[in-house]
């Protein structure tokens, strides 16, 4: 896991720009080792939950599990970057007020 970590980190962060038919064609996300450090790759390359997760959602084959562990570790490092529009979407959908979730699990720690 952590060759493979490294050997996509090093391409894709070499790259001019992220282009989805290139990552998708090199790095389909179909396995584990594809899948895990592409998403960690693409968090930490754009350092954005909203592009991480629009370049991961239009990969192909895992590409809700990419965006779902990508678009969570971006978030994690710059929450500023998490789409406000796509929350409340969400949140009027579902009606089940993740902030709320979070605050309660958060407490336990």
């Amino acid at each position: 896991m952590a060759d493979c970590l490294r050997r996509i980190h090093s391409d894709l962060a070499s790259r001019d720009q992220l282009r989805v038919n290139a990552i998708a064609q090199k790095y389909f996300p179909d396995t584990p080792l594809t899948i895990v450090p592409l998403a960690i790759s693409l968090a930490v390359i754009t350092q954005s939950s909203e592009q991480t997760i629009l370049i991961a959602a239009n990969l192909g084959g895992d590409s809700d599990s990419v965006a779902s562990i990508g678009g969570a570790i971006a978030a994690a490092l710059r929450p500023q970057t998490v789409n406000s529009e796509w929350v409340e979407a969400v949140n009027s959908v579902n009606q089940d007020n993740l902030a709320e979730i979070a605050i309660s699990l958060a407490a336990m720690r």
